[in-house]
Parts: C-alpha cells; sequence; structure tokens
C-alpha cells in the first residue's frame, strides 16, 4: 500500500514569512493541524503545527503582560521563528507502513510528501493513516471520503 493512495494532495502551505495569527486563520478555516512552510518554488524548508502556535500565543501572553509594565510593543512573529526546520518526509510511492513507523517513532503529527523533484505533492497526517485502519476492518480497500462527518461509521 503507498503513501499516494492515501495522503491529502496539494496540501495548503504557507511561506516562512506568514505572521502566527494569519497562520492560526489558516488552520482553523481549512480545519487542518499541519502547515507545511514552503519556498515559492514548492521546497520544503519547515512545518507548523496548530500545537506549536499555541505553544507560542502562551509565550505572547507572559509578553503581553511584561510589555503592559515596560511599555514595550513586541512586534508580531512569522512562522520562521516557530517552524519545526527538521522535517521528516516521505515520497508517494513509499510504503504507507515505512509512513506510519515514521510518524509513530518520531511521535510526530504528519509527514509531507515530496515529489521527485523534492516539491511538495502531498501530506500524509495521523487523521490519514486512522482512515487506512478504519478502511482495512471494514474490508473496504478505498480511502473513504475526506469530508468532515462521512457517513458509513
Amino acid at each position: 500500500m503507498q503513501v499516494k493512495k492515501w495522503m491529502t494532495r496539494n496540501p495548503i502551505s504557507i511561506s516562512e514569512n506568514t505572521l502566527l495569527p494569519e497562520a492560526y486563520r489558516i488552520l482553523r478555516e481549512y480545519e487542518i493541524r499541519h502547515l507545511p512552510v514552503t519556498t515559492e518554488t514548492g521546497r520544503v524548508i519547515g512545518l507548523v503545527s496548530d500545537h506549536d502556535i499555541g505553544q507560542r500565543l502562551l509565550t505572547l501572553l507572559d509578553e503581553c503582560r511584561e510589555a503592559q509594565t515596560t511599555g514595550q510593543r513586541k512586534v508580531e512573529t512569522a512562522v520562521s521563528e516557530i517552524m519545526s526546520t527538521n522535517v521528516q518526509t516521505v515520497r508517494p510511492d513509499d510504503s504507507v507502513v515505512v509512513a506510519a513507523l515514521l510518524i509513530h517513532n518520531r511521535k510526530i503529527g504528519c509527514v509531507p510528501v515530496l515529489n521527485g523533484d523534492g516539491e511538495l505533492e502531498g501530506i500524509l497526517t495521523t487523521n490519514d493513516l486512522l482512515e487506512i485502519l478504519v478502511s482495512l476492518l471494514s474490508d473496504d480497500s478505498t480511502p473513504p471520503e475526506k469530508a468532515i462527518g462521512s457517513p458509513g461509521l
């Protein structure tokens, strides 16, 4: 079973200059938890998650409290300041088992899927792996709908 059958194709990505409020808005609007950070040519240079943003927002709250007493203002934060840069990736033709073991062993929530030119083609998340599990347990080898509230469960 290959990654390309189960990955989310053409995932939403952002640039390293995207500000945290915009990244957070995208995560909420599209109901996703991970955003690959790419160059203009589609090369993955980082990954930011809802967890990363949440941690930074807690730090910013503390900084805001401090700024109120000192009168200093904090410049908005770009995702480049908080993104993970040691991003684990897979290829479309890789085995889902290899990708699942990578996600499990590294305790990460997803792996970007890169084409032969090293450009972002898809993303495989823990939710995609759960879809595989549901499909295998229901004796159905067809990927279920990727829409929220998918019937049939």
